[in-house]
């Protein structure tokens, strides 16, 4: 899995954000942060390589490029300085 939180510039939870994981092959899954701007994504493969990209109202991420080699539990996305 890969998971971890969604956050503001100044380190402030982001509930709601839309986070989709697109692979090589253009398939792409999605999943909402939670209350806290925490999110998961189960099932991902083993050394395959992911796009993923957050979606919230009034705040703009870069996407991020993943290879997934093991299990990512910590995994911080910040929204860029406003």
């Amino acid at each position: 899995s890969v998971g971890g939180m969604v956050m503001t510039s100044g380190g402030v939870a982001v509930r709601n954000a839309g986070l989709t994981m697109t692979d090589a092959a253009g398939v792409s899954r999605v999943v909402r942060s939670n209350t806290f701007g925490y999110f998961r994504f189960d099932g991902v493969e083993v050394g395959e390589t992911y796009v993923i990209t957050v979606q919230a109202k009034n705040l703009v991420f870069a996407p991020h490029v993943i290879t997934a080699t093991d299990e990512v539990t910590n995994m911080n996305l910040i929204a860029a300085p406003q």
